[in-house]
């Protein structure tokens, strides 16, 4: 999410990078990230507020458009195929052991303690991995 937002690369989001048409609700969303209110989101608010349980907007290209987005899928998944049970049930096991708050997911905060970092399971890019992501993640190293 970050990332994408940040056009130029200079480690921070704008707020012409963020959106380049403004409303109430493409505002409130902004603010959710830029933690001091500085009109600059840096990775350290984004980071701040992703481990405070702020989720990035599924589909990160609307917001600039100006039209709302929300994920209503609790997979996360891009792909639209179906999980192997068993890794399923491995990527559950292994988010359940990391995951402090207890919500079903992790953030990079959770992973940090893993041995092998689940770093690009985030398929969605929302800032949390969970168990789908992470069993079609596992699915893709496998083959």
């Amino acid at each position: 999410f970050f990332s994408a937002k940040d056009a130029d690369g200079d480690g921070q989001v704008m707020m012409n990078e963020f959106s380049s048409v403004w409303n109430a609700e493409v505002l409130a969303e902004y603010l959710k990230w830029d933690l001091n209110s500085d009109g600059v989101i840096t990775a350290k608010e984004c980071l701040a507020a992703i481990n405070a349980g702020q989720r990035a907007p599924a589909a990160t290209a609307s917001s600039s458009s100006g039209s709302s987005s929300s994920s209503g899928s609790e997979s996360g998944s891009n792909s639209g195929g179906q999980v192997d049970p068993v890794l399923l049930d491995w990527a559950k096991r292994q988010i359940a052991k990391y995951d402090a708050n207890n919500d079903g997911e992790l953030t990079s905060a959770e992973w940090e303690k893993m041995l092998i970092k689940p770093v690009g399971a985030d398929s969605n890019g929302d800032g949390v991995i969970t168990a789908i992501e992470y069993a079609e993640f596992r699915a893709k190293r496998i083959k």
